[in-house]
This record gives structure tokens, sequence and C-alpha cells, in this order.
């Protein structure tokens, strides 16, 4: 898969995050730059260190955009969705966050989450539920809009 400049960059300013220290990132990028394709390339990088990945979505297109890109890399996984057959037991797994959040006492302690639309992370929501279930994974989030509505603020201090 060929990345352009500017996901190359991102995709090195993450390792480099990473290489830090920092476990809770947030990734910007802008409507059609490319988040679920750098995705699919930072699971990949991890599935081949044989490292457990939860991918978080909260919409079946997504979801279903999610697998197919990272199915484009020869990543096999498992989709952990309603009415999909579930399959725990392959180290990469894309997740409706609202099944996720039902079935969570089920699901192997991923090293890595990454989640797609960030800016609904909130601690004691579905998706901040998921992310308190395993404090030592390392969490990116990717989205378009760093901000909320409500005017609640996206950030580690949300987290202990």
């Amino acid at each position: 898969m060929q990345l352009r400049r500017y996901q190359e960059q991102l995709l090195e300013d993450l390792r480099q995050s990473m290489r830090q220290g920092h476990r809770r990132i947030l990734a910007v990028m802008p409507t059609g730059a490319g988040k679920g394709t750098t995705i699919a390339v930072m699971v990949q990088s991890a599935a081949d260190r044989g490292k457990r990945v939860l991918i978080l979505a909260h919409r079946k297109e997504l979801i279903s955009d999610l697998s197919k890109r990272i199915s484009w890399l020869g990543i096999d996984h498992g989709v952990i969705c309603a009415g999909q057959p579930e399959d725990l037991t392959k180290p990469v797994q894309v997740g409706s966050v609202q099944t996720v959040v039902r079935r969570i006492d089920r699901i192997p302690e991923p090293c890595l989450i990454v989640q797609d639309e960030a800016h609904h992370l909130i601690r004691g929501n579905m998706w901040g539920r998921i992310v308190d279930a395993w404090p030592n994974a390392y969490l990116i989030g990717k989205t378009a809009t760093p901000a909320r509505l409500s005017g609640e603020g996206l950030g580690e201090r949300l987290f202990h």
C-alpha cells in the first residue's frame, strides 16, 4: 500500500510518541485524508509483531470499511458485531463499540486499541468503559473533529 507523505509522517509521529512513553494519543486528520488507511497500516505493524489489537468504530459502515482495509493487507481478523460469527482467537479484532462493551468480559486484553471517531470518547460512556477495562493498552484515537459539541474535553486528563 502506497502512503502519502503526510500519512507516513503521521505514522512516524505516532511511533515517536509511543517511544516517548505516551499511552493515550489523539491523531487528527481531516475528512478524506486516509484515517482508515493509516489505521490499517498501524494494525499491520502491530500484528506483524504479534500484538493483540482491537479496532473500535460505532457504525456498521465504518466497521465494514476498516475490516476491508485490513483484509487488503492480508491481516486475518475477527469481527465483534451483532449478527457476525465471533472468533476471539484471532489477535486482531474489528469491533462495534456497542457490541464490545456488552462482551467485554470475553474479549482477550489488547495491547493496542485503535478508536475511529475518537471525539466520542469520554470517561463513563461506552467508549470510556472499554478503554478503562484495559488500562495497560495503548490507545490511539483517530478523528477529523477533535472537539465535542457539549464542550467536554478530550485528552489524557480524563483518564488516570
